[in-house]
């Protein structure tokens, strides 16, 4: 009995310590970005030596995989919270993006994921984050079908290629490099033509058009 209180409690410390050190992962990722992002940081952040963040994870893209799929997770529950029988392509469209451009840690790190995140960790923790991920597809995709009237199936397909817009957008579009106020006009217009947000909803109406035809 008393080796299990003990078990007990060792296991509620370890989640309790794991929490903090992705709050403080969270919190120096708002504050410096992906490429400035370190172990060190986090752990002075977290108050935590750095030999103790690697019980944890093995390396920085693992944390911040761990912290990609936290923050996915709070995406998903608010796209799903906010779909409805009878919303127009319309309404799904603004509501996609305000929900996935609502924290910009989220976009930065689904950049990443493929190209460098996914290099560096293990293979059992690709492999889980892989089965978390189409796991929050399969809850959305449903939710989808009914709110704007698609065919079953169809769903996952608006997932994927709304994914797969917003982060091609993503990934075109950079931010001047000057101040715009300081830019000829010609090239105010041309550098902020590409945000994501304008590209998504220049181009996601089509995308559904081509999925409900495709039936």
């Amino acid at each position: 009995m008393i080796r299990g209180r003990k078990q007990t409690r060792r296991a509620q410390a370890k989640a309790e310590k794991r929490a903090a050190i992705m709050v403080a992962a969270e919190a120096l990722l708002t504050a410096v970005g992906c490429d400035a992002f370190s172990m060190m940081g986090v752990a002075e952040r977290a108050g935590v030596a750095k030999g103790t963040l690697y019980l944890y994870f093995e390396t920085r893209e693992e944390l911040l995989l761990a912290l990609y799929l936290e923050l996915r997770g709070r995406a998903d529950a608010h796209l799903a919270a906010g779909l409805h029988i009878g919303m127009s392509d319309a309404e799904l469209i603004d509501h996609y993006l305000e929900t996935m451009l609502a924290d910009p840690n989220l976009l930065e790190l689904r950049v990443r994921l493929t190209s460098v995140i996914d290099q560096n960790v293990s293979p059992e923790r690709y492999i889980d984050a892989k089965r978390r991920m189409r796991e929050g597809f399969e809850t959305s995709a449903p939710l989808i079908e009914e709110a704007i009237d698609l065919h079953e199936g169809a769903g996952l397909h608006v997932m994927i290629g709304f994914r797969a817009l917003l982060i091609g957008a993503s990934q075109l579009y950079t931010d001047p490099a000057l101040d715009p106020a300081d830019l000829p006009d010609d090239v105010k217009v041309f550098a902020t033509t590409y945000s994501p947000s304008k590209v998504f909803r220049a181009y996601a109406p089509s995308l559904l058009a081509g999925i409900r035809a495709g039936r």
